[in-house]
Parts: C-alpha cells; sequence; structure tokens
C-alpha cells in the first residue's frame, strides 16, 4: 500500500559539478564562472550607493550619544575599581606598618618593666643591708628620739 501523504516525484537524472544533467561526465579540467547577463557599470553602482546612503535612515541623537555615554560608564568603573584595588594596598601596608609598631611598644614597655623590676632588686633596703657590711658601713647610732604626733 502506497502512502497518500507522501508526494510522487520525478526521478532526475543525477547532475553534474557543472549543473547539466548529463548522465555521467567525465568533469572538465577548467572552472565554470558564473557570467551573470547583464553587468552594471561604474556609473549604475555609484547610483545604487548615493540612493542607499540617502534612503539610510538618521542616527538619532540618543543612538549617536549611547556608546559615549557607555564609554563614560567603563571608564568611571575602571578608576573606581583601580581606586578600590589601591585603597586596599594601603590600608594593607598601614596594617602591617601598625602591627609592626605595636609589636615595638609591647617590646618596649616589657623592657622598661623587666628594667624597673632589675632596679627595684638592687636597691631594695634587703640587698643594700646585705652588701653594706661587705663595703665597710657600719650601722649608725640614733641621736633623736622619734616624735609621734597625736
Amino acid at each position: 500500500m502506497k502512502n497518500p501523504f507522501k508526494k510522487e516525484t520525478e526521478k532526475r537524472p543525477p547532475q553534474t559539478w557543472d549543473g547539466s544533467s548529463a548522465a555521467r561526465k567525465k568533469p572538465k579540467k577548467y572552472a565554470v564562472r558564473f557570467v551573470p547577463e547583464h553587468t552594471p557599470s561604474w556609473k549604475e553602482l555609484a547610483n545604487v550607493k548615493n540612493n542607499a546612503s540617502q534612503e539610510a535612515p538618521i542616527i538619532e541623537p540618543i543612538a549617536k550619544y549611547q556608546t559615549i555615554k557607555f564609554a563614560g560608564v567603563l571608564l568611571a568603573l575602571v578608576v573606581i575599581g583601580t581606586l578600590y584595588v589601591r585603597h586596599i594596598n594601603a590600608t594593607e601596608k598601614v596594617y602591617h606598618q601598625y602591627r609592626d609598631i605595636s609589636k615595638q611598644n609591647t617590646d618596649l614597655r616589657l623592657e622598661k618593666d623587666r628594667l624597673i623590676a632589675e632596679y627595684n632588686r638592687i636597691t631594695s633596703p634587703r640587698a643594700v643591708l646585705q652588701k653594706a657590711p661587705g663595703l665597710g658601713l657600719r650601722e649608725g647610732y640614733k641621736f633623736e628620739k622619734t616624735i609621734i604626733v597625736e
């Protein structure tokens, strides 16, 4: 049974590369060139270009400035991005300087506390009294009585 939806087509002989419908020709050794029946002259071509330029739509002023607006926005984004990156780098640099100075401050405070403790240990009454006899010093006499205020 034949398909009722399928159209019957004629079988054509296979076409060769040059467009002829001959069964199997040997290809020619030269290239086939398409030559139109009418070749336009230079004047006709110039008229076609002039007519096309006259018929071309005039660009609206808004469309002209869209490119400028886009370039301005892009430039602003690049400037803002550059400033942001420079700000981050400067902030990191300041933070590292602060961290170094803070470490120096801590070291200096510890050194000061160590020196004060050493000075207090050397000049304490106990240390002075222990070293005094070795230096030839002896305890003095009390010449006055202690005055107590009531």
